[in-house]
């Protein structure tokens, strides 16, 4: 009964603990002498499968990082398809497996400065270049962009509706939900955009405070969901 995390005392028939793609479960008990009894299946290893995505994505980043390898253009492409591969499994565990993805979603959220003292690093190019340094976050102050709102066509649903001469009442109401549906999402979307914004602020300010490996905000989930989005309303 090594598998299972509980004192012998708590443990009772129905219990289940799953490790490494193996599924204990307690089938009985002996009231006199405690012998517990316990089914043995082999499950799906979701858990042990992102992990091992996890671990190549971050020796392909490290890698391209290397003298010599981050000019290979082909090392570099690999290194983006395994990304994608990553994102895509995180995708569907999310989409189609939710208790699976909840345990592996912590581990999609490490920081991109590597997870470790001394791995720090920034892709050249970005906002973050050459902060990888003990006072560096201090150094530099930002100003939040000025809100701007997404700009909506002038477009009049009414009169939209009105010139269709649709006939059918229900229909009518359709078309109008469908259409002023879209307006709605611009709000969101407007109102989203200020959020990232102090977001991105508040983790800055963290950081500058006390630099660590903490994820302040979970940005990689929030991409997972705009992606997703953005593949919704692409013109198929």
């Amino acid at each position: 009964m090594a598998q299972f995390k509980y004192k012998l005392k708590e443990i009772k028939v129905g219990d289940i603990d799953v490790q490494g793609g193996t599924k204990y479960t307690v089938t009985s008990i002996d009231p006199d002498s405690g012998a517990v009894e316990w089914s043995v299946e082999k499950v799906a290893d979701y858990e042990s499968a992102f992990e091992t995505l996890h671990k190549s994505k971050e020796l392909f980043d490290a890698l391209i990082k290397q003298p010599g390898a981050k000019d290979d253009f082909k090392i570099r492409q690999i290194a983006t398809q395994v990304r994608e591969v990553v994102n895509n499994y995180r995708t569907h565990l999310r989409k189609n497996y939710p208790e699976e993805y909840n345990k592996v979603k912590s581990l999609s959220e490490e920081s991109t400065t590597g997870g470790g003292t001394g791995n720090a690093s920034f892709t050249s190019g970005t906002e973050g270049e050459n902060y990888a340094t003990k006072y560096a976050f201090g150094k530099y102050k930002y100003k939040l962009a000025p809100k701007k709102q997404l700009k909506e066509a002038e477009f009049n649903v009414d009169q939209y509706i009105s010139d269709l001469n649709v006939p059918n009442p229900e229909l009518v109401n359709w078309i109008r939900e469908r259409l002023k549906a879209f307006d709605t999402l611009e709000q969101q979307l407007n109102t989203l955009v200020p959020l990232i914004q102090q977001a991105k602020q508040d983790t800055i300010k963290t950081y500058s405070q006390n630099p660590n490996f903490s994820v302040i905000y979970g940005t990689d989930m929030a991409q997972d969901y705009l992606n997703d989005l953005i593949d919704l309303f692409k013109k198929q």
